[in-house]
Order: structure tokens, then sequence, then C-alpha cells
């Protein structure tokens, strides 16, 4: 199975604490390496997950609005299931979904799965 994280020309081994950090609200501490933190940072940085502006928080830094990449997985049988989890989670009332939805869709697309 590959879950192998890949940004921009790099590939991030898709460990189960790399996907801890990248889809929990809450990691639990003791679920992810050090290797694991300093990669989930480096995709951050490198997505721009995360934006200076104006911000309450001391440091200015804050979630964007509108992420510029969404991080999915490669293997089809992740992308369904977390295809089936967005799908509930967007019948739930998650309007924030929508982003990731089309990318699994189109991942799906042209794995010719869907």
């Amino acid at each position: 199975i590959d879950e192998n994280i890949i940004v921009g020309e790099k590939e991030y081994k898709g460990t189960p604490g790399l996907w801890e950090l990248i889809v929990m609200k809450a990691p639990k501490d003791g679920d992810y390496t050090q290797d694991d933190y300093n990669n989930y940072a480096e995709i951050l940085i490198n997505t721009n997950a995360l934006r200076k502006g104006k911000s309450s928080s001391p440091n200015g830094v804050t979630s964007s609005p509108n992420p510029t990449a969404v991080v999915i997985p490669s293997d089809p049988n992740a992308l369904l299931e977390r295809l089936d989890l967005l799908m509930a989670s967007k019948a739930a009332g998650n309007t924030g979904v929508r982003n990731e939805l089309v990318s699994i869709c189109d991942e799906l697309k042209r794995q010719k799965v869907l």
C-alpha cells in the first residue's frame, strides 16, 4: 500500500505518525516521532498551509482560509475510505470539506477508479 505523500518534487514516507499529524485536529503525543513532526512542518511550509497575516495569535501565524494544496494519499483504498468519511462529514453539515472531496475525486478519476 502506497500512502506516501508527494509535495512538489519531494516524497514523504506516509507513516502512521505523519498521517496522524495531518488528519487529526488534536494528534496524541507519542503517536508520532520527531521525524514525523519535522516532515509535517516542512509540508505545512511548502504548501503554504500556514500564512503570516493579521491574527490574534502572538506570532501572527494563522491557518489559511483557502489552502493552496490538499495532501491526500495515493492508495485508492485509502482514498475511498477518506471519501466515505468526508461524504458523511458533509452530510452532517461540515462545509469545510469540499476542496478535499474534489481532490480525492480528481485523483480517483486519474487512477481510473471512478
